[in-house]
């Protein structure tokens, strides 16, 4: 094939890309994956956003920088240059990355973190995302204290130095974890409660399985839950200047994993004895025992109300979310494990028969129909581009068949109203949400009040107003929400976690979960009365409470393996509880600050350049490759703008058999669903002695390619042309024995 035939042919390819697959890649344009960026920058950040979170980056500006004065005073590092922040809202997930090369960048989800998580327990969500984050790349890119060697090897390979990197998830989470917890609120009762029955139970974490790699409950959480605990106790044992003092060495030595040796000369007891991490860790653990065995005495002392066993999962295996049927016959379920993916199960309990309802979907609220023959739930469901959005769906329990109410509108935690006609759920704008009201008759969807952050609402009996969670002045308490009106009424007053209402149509009560002890327990509303009381006293946890029939409930409880199914018999209440009618101000000068950062204008934005990162090679990247009895050397660079739109890859390579320097380079444009990627290989291949002369002779080849690959998912596909050329023939015999056509 001639050079002609190859520009046809590429000509042919780029109009097969215009015409037929780049409109695909426009079909994600409704989930805002192609949408028109814009970037603000602050002294130390850039921020990229785009339509509809222009009120997050307004109030992330001040809030950076404000953080970043904050950090950076503390661990004494000053990075240069801006970090690059993009904020995505493709998926219903609270999640977030940083990365430290190959420059430092952010990518935060804009979705504040279920209630039902570690992290829910938080002052300001956005804020502490940031923290998060932020202090993970300080972390992995101090190196403000180095020294020789690792001064020199960070010259020579820039960002790619950082020896904080490969540390275990305990070390680098559990700081930023750290970080957060102690600019905020301190630890959750979610951590308690899993440190606390760990310790009880006999079944605490070894040092080396902190780091989350294990398979047993608490799986990928133990880096975050145990990693953010230990920092905190050595902090408070040893004083905050330790832990920063103990990064400031992992940053300027260019030894991986000498943890204990840099914990030593960090740590010392009273009497100057060094400590490593292992025995760290030890008196970390007896100080937990001693702590948590009080709490037992004082709880078993008062007397234990757990309820009865209904359903033990099997091992590995965790049960969440359980709820009955008007009737009593029904009970739904989630169950997850390592052994099968997320299952939606219905058991017959007069029966006993179980079924599964719905395979790979995790749901968070079950809703029964007042017939008791369909079910309501929401899920996450994966679009084109990699998008997961939560919607409203239908299911016929006798068939199976699952309707959609609602698509690509981040709504959540349905409930059915008393009568069927409605429905009220979550919807996701942003940093906020609202309660929307969706009519089964019309389909039409209402918007109704608006607040920081609404999860799981109930119907109450009367069907016209709705018990929620709702986060206010950095509390999660209840309110009463009047559906046509949207008048609220606030009925608790604490700073702890009220949440997971559930309300029992006959004896006018809301069942609801609470730590406000430091233990999440079940507790009571009387809509009439307005107390309070305590129904269980549990040691571990007791979460989402639910009417079984009247007089008993049905909840989900914390075994130290997961959770399991137990009922109680409600009876008399276990303690009566104080709810004071009026809402805690503890927090009005942070209401305040909040208000005044919600105020601050923004700076004028400016379109996204891609370009101002693409060439700059921040990082260099050595590799040895041994093939053929020869070795071959290869300096590689990549880069990339902070949306990937861009990509470039390049090296140089050296092999020592043939003495040639060859080099690559490849550059991919994937703004759109399917990247579109050109390149351009020069190498050699050893052919060996194949004319039996005693010596290998090598062939240069020098290869084009262009190519496409959907994005990466449980399939990739991917298409190629090369067009390659044979160019010179090497061999040894003397220095003349090239031959070159």
């Amino acid at each position: 094939m001639n050079q002609r035939d190859f520009l046809a042919i590429l000509r042919h390819f780029f109009l097969l890309y215009l015409l037929i697959l780049w409109p695909l890649g426009a079909h994600a344009d409704c989930c805002k994956l192609v949408p028109h960026w814009q970037t603000v920058t602050t002294e130390h950040f850039a921020i990229h956003y785009y339509e509809g979170e222009e009120s997050v980056a307004q109030k992330l500006m001040p809030m950076s920088e404000e953080v970043y004065e904050t950090l950076t005073h503390k661990l004494g590092v000053q990075p240069k240059g801006r970090t690059e922040v993009t904020l995505v809202s493709h998926r219903d997930v609270a999640q977030s990355l940083s990365w430290s090369n190959p420059y430092r960048r952010m990518l935060l989800w804009v979705s504040p973190p279920l209630s039902d998580r570690p992290e829910a327990d938080y002052h300001d969500w956005l804020r502490e995302l940031f923290i998060r984050e932020y202090s993970h790349i300080l972390f992995l890119s101090d190196a403000a204290h180095a020294k020789f060697p690792t001064i020199l090897m960070r010259r020579l390979v820039g960002a790619l130095m950082t020896p904080s990197a490969m540390t275990p998830d305990w070390m680098s989470q559990g700081l930023s974890v750290y970080f957060q917890i102690s600019e905020t609120t301190g630890k959750s009762a979610m951590t308690e409660m899993i440190l606390r029955t760990d310790i009880l139970q006999k079944k605490f974490l070894r040092l080396d399985q902190m780091a989350g790699s294990q398979i047993d409950w608490p799986g990928p959480l133990a880096g975050e839950v145990y990693g953010g605990a230990f920092w905190q106790y050595l902090s408070e044992r040893y004083g905050e200047e330790k832990i920063f003092e103990f990064i400031h060495r992992m940053g300027a030595s260019p030894w991986n994993f000498t943890f204990n040796h840099k914990a030593k000369k960090v740590f010392r007891d009273s009497e100057g004895n060094r400590k490593s991490f292992h025995e760290l860790w030890k008196d970390w653990k007896v100080a937990l025992e001693t702590r948590y065995e009080k709490v037992r005495e004082t709880i078993t002392r008062e007397g234990l109300k757990e309820g009865t066993p209904l359903w033990v999962p099997q091992k590995w295996e965790s049960v969440t979310g359980p709820t009955v049927s008007p009737d009593g016959h029904l009970l739904v379920y989630l169950a997850t494990s390592i052994h099968h993916p997320s299952e939606v199960r219905v058991k017959d309990l007069t029966t006993g028969h179980e079924r599964i309802l719905l395979h790979k979907k995790e749901v968070r609220q079950f809703s029964f129909t007042p017939e008791g023959d369909a079910l309501i739930v929401s899920y996450l469901s994966s679009h084109w581009g990699g998008s997961q959005i939560s919607d409203v769906h239908e299911i016929n329990l006798k068939t199976g068949h699952i309707k959609d109410l609602t698509r690509l509108q981040r709504i959540r935690d349905p409930d059915v109203s008393p009568d069927g006609n409605r429905i009220v759920a979550i919807k996701q704008v942003a940093d906020h949400s609202l309660l929307v009201f969706y009519d089964r008759k019309t389909q039409e969807l209402r918007e109704g009040a608006v607040a920081g952050d609404w999860d799981h609402p109930r119907w109450l009996p009367d069907g016209h107003s709705v018990v929620v969670s709702g986060y206010r002045h950095h509390q999660r308490n209840l309110w009463i929400v009047d559906a046509e009106t949207g008048q609220e009424k606030q009925i608790t007053f604490d700073a702890s976690m009220n949440d997971f209402p559930s309300v029992d149509v006959k004896s006018g009560r809301i069942y609801f979960s609470s730590d406000r002890t430091g233990i999440p327990n079940i507790y009571s509303y009387d809509l009439k009365s307005g107390h309070i009381n305590q129904v269980t006293h549990v040691l571990t946890g007791a979460l989402a409470p639910s009417v079984m029939s009247e007089g008993e409930l049905i909840f989900q409880f914390y075994n130290g393996r997961g959770f399991e199914i137990r009922t109680l018999s409600v009876g008399e209440a276990f303690v009566k509880v104080e709810n004071p009618e009026k809402i805690v101000q503890e927090h009005k000068q942070d209401d305040k600050k909040e208000e005044e950062i919600m105020g601050v204008e923004s700076l004028p934005s400016k379109n996204y350049r891609s370009f101002q990162k693409l060439f700059i090679p921040n990082i260099l990247t050595p590799k040895i490759v041994f093939v053929d009895g020869a070795f071959s050397t290869k300096v590689v660079m990549e880069n990339f703008d902070p949306l990937k739109r861009h990509v470039l890859k390049g090296d140089v390579t050296y092999r020592n058999d043939n003495r040639f320097i060859g080099y690559d380079g490849e550059y991919t444009y994937s703004r759109f669903f399917l990247p579109l990627s050109v390149g351009y290989n020069d190498y050699t291949v050893n052919y060996g002695d194949v004319f039996d002369l005693r010596a290998n002779f090598f062939e240069e080849r020098r290869q084009a390619f262009v190519g496409m690959e959907t994005p990466p998912g449980s399939h990739q596909f991917s298409a190629k042309y090369f067009f390659e050329g044979f160019y010179c023939v090497w061999n040894f015999l003397s220095d003349d024995g090239a031959l070159c056509f």
